[in-house]
């Protein structure tokens, strides 16, 4: 992040950021980030300052999950504050090919926007799926890792950008 671009003032640790009043966007210069810090820092929280990604089609989540005995599970859905109000997600067996990542988005509701609804630009439904393929790779790879969500996932027209994740690590 540097000034110049709008970005945003995350609290680290918290899975519901937004309910616990700890993110503020529309941060554009020094003056607005030291008031931010000291509004939603002023607890001790440790704090992350972001880029704000701008011309999002769509918030998704992904999650890949070890999930016994089944092994590892890919989970695709409507992501974002709206992620438990649509519950509108997919789980997948793996390994997944990008191909059924985005099969499978495409079924769901938020598919819709993705594809461009109701003449709006479509999203890169193709980005996100390597996107969620990638996790499953991660998580594969790291048996010390229990879980990895990212929620959301901003799909734009041109990529996806995670904005916010969750890493589970394996009890001792």
């Amino acid at each position: 992040f540097h000034f110049g671009m709008t970005g945003g003032l995350k609290a680290t640790g918290a899975a519901h950021k937004t309910e616990s009043g700890g993110v503020l966007t529309g941060i554009a210069d020094e003056e607005s980030l030291t008031r931010a810090l000291e509004e939603v820092g002023g607890e001790g929280r440790r704090m992350l300052v972001e880029r704000f990604v701008t011309g999002g089609i769509a918030e998704v989540l992904v999650a890949a999950r070890r999930e016994w005995p089944l092994g590892i599970t890919l989970t695709l859905g409507a992501g974002g504050t709206l992620a438990e109000l649509m519950e509108d997600t997919v789980t997948l067996l793996a390994p997944v090919t990008e191909e059924e990542a985005e099969a499978a988005l495409a079924g769901l509701r938020v598919g819709r926007l993705l594809a461009g609804y109701r003449g709006a630009p479509a999203g890169d439904a193709r980005a996100a799926a390597q996107a969620a393929v990638r996790l499953v790779d991660l998580l594969a790879s790291r048996p010390d890792l229990l879980e990895v969500e990212v929620n959301p996932l901003v799909v734009t027209p041109n990529g996806a950008w995670a904005v916010d994740a969750l890493i589970t690590p394996r009890s001792p």
